[in-house]
């Protein structure tokens, strides 16, 4: 599956390479895959329905801790930008902008990303003003911080219907948008397949290379699969119930129980994406595991370049383990 690019002189400007760093992965920070990046997202931040920071979120707790300070001390290090998401923005939340201020003078923070998967009606987000929520908390962090860049994630094309909310719009009011191109595979999928199948990130790119020009688009890619109980060992099995039911499967993972149960690393020509199965003789059922090696993502590495866009941002770093996995990646 192919899809031209859009006909326009490629950009000079040097590609951003985003890594998203959730709370729970801060123990297991690899700092060659960091020292790679261009910015580093803390993820994240919950807010509260009258608009206030949860501080009873995990997120916000880790903010507070040693390994946080770690973070930031690479962060210094190796000369990156950092920034905070502000996890699972709702249309019927107002947060204040003074607050988020706050919080991102309080820890060293000079960017702001916001994580946008709300997936109810397109409609009463359009009603509730989500644009002008956007526009207000993206002007007034670039007025107060000066040299930040806000952007925000949004789901792929395909992954929820109706779409989010008009990509165009939101487009005008921040820097970047991220393409959060996996999940095309849940763990409630019933049968087993990828996370993040090529010919679907092609259809969602092309979709939103129709309203946004492609150096504001920035493409997500996973370090994770998914794991499922399945009918048998055969690709796309169904996914059956299990006392051991689905699971989420990051690369070092996937690998190491590749390994573990010997079973070979399979490549899907179709979906560009790896997979295998084995046997839980303990369970007494066949599993299937896919995910995504540097083959598979070398395929979405190319697209990057292929349509021009602006770069890449990564979910997650840590799940690589200590595997050197980005440098094998051409972005």
């Amino acid at each position: 599956v192919s899809l031209s690019p859009i006909s326009k002189p490629v950009s000079q400007t040097p590609k951003e390479v985003i890594g998203f760093v959730p709370y729970w992965n801060l123990d297991s920070i690899n700092e060659t895959s960091l020292a790679q990046t261009t910015t580093i997202y803390y993820f994240g931040v919950s807010l509260n329905p009258d608009g206030s920071i949860n501080k009873k979120d995990p997120g916000w707790l880790w903010l507070n801790s040693q390994k946080f300070n770690d973070l930031a001390a690479l962060v210094k290090k190796h000369n990156l930008r950092f920034g905070l998401t502000i996890v699972n923005l709702d249309p019927n939340i107002r947060p204040s902008t003074d607050s988020i201020l706050k919080l991102l003078r309080d820890y060293g923070f000079i960017d702001l990303n916001l994580d946008l998967e709300y997936t109810g009606d397109s409609n009463e987000i359009l009603k509730k003003d989500f644009h002008g929520l956007i526009t207000d908390i993206a002007d007034g962090v670039r007025k107060e911080i000066p040299g930040s860049k806000v952007t925000v994630d949004m789901l792929a094309d395909g992954v929820t219907n109706p779409r989010l909310v008009d990509a165009k719009t939101i487009s005008e009011s921040v820097d970047k948008i991220i393409i959060m191109e996996y999940d095309f595979n849940r763990l409630n999928a019933i049968s087993a397949g990828p996370v993040a199948p090529l010919p679907a990130v092609l259809t969602s790119i092309n979709s939103y290379l129709e309203n946004v020009p492609p150096e504001k688009l920035i493409l997500g890619i996973p370090f994770y699969g998914y794991e499922w109980p399945t009918l048998d060992n055969q690709k796309n099995s169904f996914v059956i119930k299990s006392s051991r039911g689905p699971e989420l499967s990051t690369y070092k993972r996937s690998v190491q129980t590749a390994q573990e149960n010997n079973a070979s690393i399979n490549f899907d020509d179709t979906s560009k994406s790896v997979w295998f199965s084995y046997y839980d003789s303990k369970d007494q059922s066949w599993r299937q595991v896919w995910f995504e090696n540097e083959r598979s993502l070398s395929y979405k590495a190319e697209l990057v370049s292929q349509f021009h866009l602006a770069g890449t941002a990564i979910f997650a770093l840590g799940y690589e383990g200590s595997f050197d996995l980005l440098s094998k990646l051409n972005f």
